[in-house]
């Protein structure tokens, strides 16, 4: 009986805390309504992909994500992403490179917004000149050691979206539950 209640219990936390961490829609959800436009960019070296570290002081701070940023006036989802990736990392994109993945709805606690998403594929490491008022660093990695990375909200699922990939539970939680469960 403890045992059953104790997976029931186990599943009903899992569920919960997906749903409620669910942040990015494929789909717009109801009574969406975005305060702006953002577009952002995995930029790719073979396998490994561009992350940067925010500042500590800005909103999410601390946490890792791909370059991306607020639409400014005027601007299409295309100019916006090669601007910021300019301002961000130092890297002068070529367009037509560039390849448009699709736009996603974040729903977020400061507020709704729609997020472009694009993917830059370069080979070589170019030189990145983070813009230290934004961020303090940077790392390429693969899609699955960013998933164990503080990522900032909604990121983990934006890389499930675009990829496919998913975090994988530590090896740990199966060998626990394995021993506990008997």
């Amino acid at each position: 009986m403890l045992k059953a209640l104790f997976i029931s219990a186990i599943t009903t936390l899992c569920t919960m805390s997906s749903l409620s961490a669910q942040e990015v829609f494929q789909e717009m959800p109801q009574d969406f309504h975005p305060k702006i436009e953002v577009a952002g960019c995995f930029i790719r070296n073979g396998n490994d992909t561009l992350f940067l570290k925010r500042q500590f002081d800005k909103p999410q701070g601390n946490t890792w994500a791909i370059p991306a940023g607020k639409f400014d006036s005027g601007e299409t989802a295309e100019q916006t992403v090669i601007r910021e990736i300019r301002e961000e990392t130092g890297i002068e994109m070529q367009n037509q490179c560039l390849s448009y993945l699709g736009k996603v709805y974040i729903r977020h606690s400061t507020g709704d917004f729609v997020f472009h998403t694009f993917e830059y594929n370069i080979a070589g490491l170019p030189q990145i000149k983070i813009n230290p008022k934004e961020h303090v660093d940077y790392r390429w990695v693969t899609l699955e050691e960013a998933l164990e990375m503080s990522l900032i909200p909604g990121e983990d699922e934006l890389i499930n979206l675009a990829y496919g990939v998913q975090p994988t539970p530590p090896s740990s939680y199966s060998y626990h539950m394995t021993n506990y469960m008997g």
